[in-house]
């Protein structure tokens, strides 16, 4: 018996120690891994030593969630709730990011461009160290209900058991062409859309909004939300702001065909709610390095889209309006501290950065005097618009002459004074 437990502890030592080999290696720090740490902190001077790994998991597909922190940077010790299509993730900080591609993208990120997708997440759920559930009541909606009051009307997008089919399953059911397979697809719509409302909705007051491809918005009041959540044919409830609602009543985009993410409600100096900056594109687009300038702002894409052109645009609170970005370039400054937010929480790039740190110092205008001078080789960012005029120019030219001099310089340095 005595050499029975002596075996069996000892195997049980051997596979700890291939359990821990195994471990070491997932955890192990690559080259690629290394730069992309340091491009997200945008600090070269990170080491391998500098950086630590709570978990390294491979999703496939060259896939990998990590969890990591570096150095001496601080990190908030609250928990984090992410929510992202029908699963809901809450995790301790640092927070966890896709690493695809030698890059790391934020979960919301990554979700957005498809990098992550509903297989992805689902295996998520089985991880160490995070916390993934499958919800029918998206986090937004969630959140957004603390600010209703029961008899309020609060407008849904809702997925539902047979929102998966796509015009191209029609093709399977007989259709012959592109136009009877969408004829039949849009009757398919129509015919799930009113069986929505007559079985699920039918004993409950609401505002049919809009449908198409499967999916419906319509506003319920806030009591009947989890009762309507319970239902069978519903799969997915999520939140659709007043910004969001008005996007769609502009642009009438097809559901399941454009990414919409609200960036920042900024309030103005009365404390009163003055616009919503929004990230929104359609998922057909034209790829183009391009790029326009707002104000001393530059807002560069990769993408040219049908709606927001450059990816970018604004919801007025006051007039109710959705405004391309694109079309408030010359009148920036009608919106309260909308430059400062744009490259705060938008990408944008300050005029007169030279050095690419998404700063506008006097480190740029030693820049531009070094190269100038001789003393440094040339790296100027160059932008330019795909229509309407074609817009163009460099971004370290600040005084817009179309040439890069020590005078561009010499502006730079008065606008970090407050002398311009």
């Amino acid at each position: 018996m005595k050499k029975l437990l002596a075996l069996i502890l000892a195997l049980v030592l051997i596979l700890s120690v291939s359990v821990v080999a195994a471990t070491a290696e997932e955890y192990e720090i690559s080259d690629d891994f290394l730069n992309a740490v340091r491009a997200e902190y945008d600090d070269n001077e990170i080491t391998k030593d500098d950086i630590y790994l709570e978990y390294m998991y491979d999703l496939g597909n060259g896939i990998f969630l990590v969890k990591y922190g570096v150095g001496d940077y601080a990190y908030p010790d609250d928990m984090l709730e992410i929510g992202l299509g029908s699963y809901i993730i809450e995790t301790s900080r640092p927070e966890p990011q896709i690493y695809f591609n030698n890059r790391l993208f934020s979960l919301e990120d990554a979700y957005d461009y498809n990098i992550i997708t509903e297989r992805e997440l689902e295996k998520m759920t089985t991880l160490h160290g995070i916390y993934v559930k499958k919800t029918k009541v998206t986090l937004n909606l969630r959140n957004a209900k603390y600010s209703y009051k029961d008899e309020d009307y609060i407008n849904v997008k809702f997925t539902l058991v047979g929102s998966e089919k796509t015009f191209f399953d029609f093709y399977e059911y007989g259709a012959t062409s592109s136009a009877q397979a969408g004829e039949l697809f849009r009757a398919y719509c129509d015919d799930l859309h009113n069986k929505f409302l007559n079985e699920v909705l039918s004993d409950v007051d609401y505002i049919d909004r809009m449908h198409n491809n499967g999916i419906s918005v319509v506003a319920i009041k806030k009591k009947d939300i989890d009762k309507i959540s319970q239902h069978d044919l519903v799969v997915l409830m999520d939140f659709v702001s007043d910004a969001h609602m008005e996007y769609l009543y502009t642009y009438d985009p097809g559901f399941k065909n454009y990414s919409y993410r609200e960036k920042r409600s900024v309030y103005d100096e009365n404390r009163e709610l003055s616009y919503i900056l929004i990230n929104a594109y359609s998922n057909t687009c034209s790829p183009a390095e391009v790029g326009f300038r707002i104000g001393d702002v530059v807002m560069h894409s990769s993408n040219i889209h049908s709606y927001f052109v450059y990816q970018y645009g604004l919801y007025d609170v006051k007039e109710d309006k959705i405004y391309d970005l694109f079309d408030l370039r010359n009148n920036p400054e009608k919106y309260y501290k909308l430059e400062e937010n744009l490259i705060d929480f938008c990408g944008g790039i300050p005029l007169g950065d030279s050095n690419g740190d998404s700063k506008l110092t006097v480190l740029d205008a030693t820049v531009i005097q070094r190269i100038v001078a001789s003393l440094q080789s040339p790296d100027y960012p160059y932008y330019y618009g795909a229509h309407e005029g074609d817009e163009h120019g460099y971004i370290s030219d600040f005084d817009g002459d179309g040439s890069i001099t020590v005078l561009d310089a010499t502006a730079i340095q008065r606008k970090v004074a407050g002398l311009q």
